[in-house]
């Protein structure tokens, strides 16, 4: 699939100018990642807590809400992860928030406000408010030459030389040139990763995206606002100076309350402004691009008698996939189950007694790859499970190995663990809830009838190693490493809903061969292990309850 042109996409944005152009804003999202920075204009708005949450139940996810002159304003705050007790911070928690809080409200505009980091090279002091000109990653690093994937059939040959843009997803925020005008507010660019440090690989990527500010949240909320085509601003305040001389995470908890007084006033005087406007009316012009155990118990508790009859299988790449489409029968979704808008594709049918639901996340819109990574994962998963209440999660797909730990291509695993390598958070408590350490669900029974290998998975969004996330790939135990694993079992973990992973190695990332370069060439073959594996575990599944796994 070639990305879209620029014709497409001067299409789709007229689209959405016509939509909104004569409509006075009515209904504004905030979404705010801490607590801290989020209670000021919860008392500032005279904002209550939601009493019957919009969200699904089990998630930590808060809503106040309240009229505030002409506008209705939701502040949406993740709330305090459930295992480790600490702010719901990073890409994953923001993109899902974001996606839940736009089918539940359906905004006009959406305000991601936070705290950053600021690069004093690039002028930023303590205390500054900037408006985001442009958002990126730079913690997804996808160096897949610009190459076809050899030895794949012919009707779905992939060209892959835009995975690196994917991986970044530069793009341009909402332009609110009066906005600006009139509150003489500073721009800059942003960029976004999952690790409050920054490592000497992030701050190249953060020096090609020419950022002035560093989140942790910010492009994950605009790639669900770019999907789902929701205007997006981003207000952000400087806690800390990335190239300074103190410690990031020192200087940042010695200036947080401070700093989200001024992050407090900035919004404000932006809520002010967008008050009794349209979006043109006010020239915003259109954009331009651990107690694991215990809930297990409970899960297996509730569904101990009862056969497993709904599966959905969370799978990233369309070469992974369609095998098993063509293995299972599966058939297309005619009538999506998903927004508008979303390139989500589901395919579905009944397997023995199994009713088989596949997801898989895509092509991104704008340059025609497989959305693979934690954001889409993670958006899936919970659209997934909203739309499908499934008994079990299966999430299938290839992965990087370890021969140090055994590993060898072609390899399939169950994961007995997952957790994250790339989401480095260097304040107490924080740093267990970046690595997100979790259980999959067990099945020994399954594991031992099929005499599948058993090890340890570690997710991150980079298909390269650093040595920062080598680092933590050891801390974590793992002879794995995917791309979306963690994420899907973070979901899952939200929403009680067990999961397991099959896992087959296309590539030995402590070996001779590049990564991208043995990724590619053993893509095909594995991919065939793959399908047998998964066929074998569906078969296992069918007819049984979750206690027999």
């Amino acid at each position: 699939m070639a990305p879209h042109d620029d014709s497409t996409a001067k299409v789709a944005e007229e689209t959405m100018v016509a939509e909104t152009v004569s409509k006075p804003i009515s209904t504004v999202v905030i979404i705010i990642a801490m607590q801290t920075e989020a209670l000021p204009l919860v008392t500032k708005f005279n904002l209550v807590e939601d009493p019957n949450s919009v969200f699904p139940k089990g998630v930590p996810w808060v809503r106040y809400y309240g009229t505030y002159k002409d506008l209705n304003i939701n502040i949406i705050w993740p709330g305090k992860d459930p295992a480790s007790g600490v702010d719901s911070v990073g890409t994953v928690s923001a993109s899902l928030v974001t996606y839940a809080s736009i089918q539940a409200l359906q905004p006009d505009l959406i305000i991601n406000a936070g705290t950053a980091g600021g690069f004093k090279g690039k002028g930023a002091g303590i205390g500054d408010v900037y408006v985001a000109s442009d958002v990126a990653f730079h913690d997804r690093r996808i160096p897949i030459p610009d190459e076809v994937f050899p030895a794949l059939p012919s009707d779905y040959h992939l060209t892959v030389q835009v995975f690196d843009l994917y991986g970044v997803f530069a793009k341009r925020a909402f332009s609110t040139p009066n906005l600006l005008k009139e509150l003489n507010l500073k721009v800059g660019k942003l960029s976004t990763g999952d690790s409050l440090d920054m490592s000497p690989i992030d701050e190249k990527s953060i020096i090609a995206n020419d950022a002035t500010v560093k989140d942790m949240e910010g492009a994950a909320v605009a790639y669900v606002t770019d999907l789902l085509s929701v205007p997006t601003i981003f207000v952000k305040a400087v806690t800390d100076i990335v190239d300074g001389d103190k410690p990031t995470a020192e200087e940042f908890l010695q200036n947080l309350i401070a700093v989200t007084a001024a992050l407090d006033q900035a919004v404000t005087r932006v809520v002010d402004f967008v008050n009794g406007n349209a979006l043109f009316q006010s020239n915003m012009a259109p954009p331009h691009g651990d107690g694991n155990e215990v809930a297990e118990e409970v899960m297996v508790t509730e569904m101990e008698k009862r056969a497993i009859s709904t599966i959905v299988i969370v799978i990233a790449m369309q070469e992974e996939a369609i095998p098993l489409i063509k293995k299972f029968n599966l058939s297309q979704d005619t009538n999506p189950l998903f927004p508008k808008g979303v390139p989500w594709v589901r395919y579905h049918g009944v397997y023995r007694d199994l009713n088989i639901n596949l997801i898989w996340p895509g092509k991104d819109l704008n340059l025609g790859v497989n959305s693979v990574c934690t954001v889409s994962a993670s958006l899936v998963t919970y659209a997934s499970i909203q739309a499908l209440k499934p008994d079990l999660i299966i999430n299938a797909g290839t992965s990087g190995g370890f021969k140090a730990k055994g590993a060898c291509i072609g390899d399939v695993y169950l994961a007995s663990d997952v957790a994250f390598h790339d989401r480095r958070i260097p304040i107490p408590v924080y740093d267990a809830y970046g690595v997100g350490a979790r259980r999959s669900f067990s099945t020994p029974n399954l594991s031992k009838t099929l005499n599948l290998k058993v090890a340890k998975l570690s997710t991150g969004d980079s298909l390269d190693m650093s040595p920062e996330d080598e680092a933590f790939i050891t801390a974590n135990g793992a002879t794995l490493k995917d791309m979306e694993g963690a994420a899907v079992a973070y979901v899952a973990y939200l929403l009680s809903v067990p999961a397991i992973f099959i896992k087959a190695v296309t590539d030995i990332i402590d070996g001779d061969n590049t990564t991208a370069e043995e990724f590619r060439q053993n893509l095909a073959a594995v991919t065939v292990a793959l399908d047998g594996a998964v066929t074998q575990v569906i078969g296992f599944i069918s007819g049984k309850s979750m206690l027999e796994l």
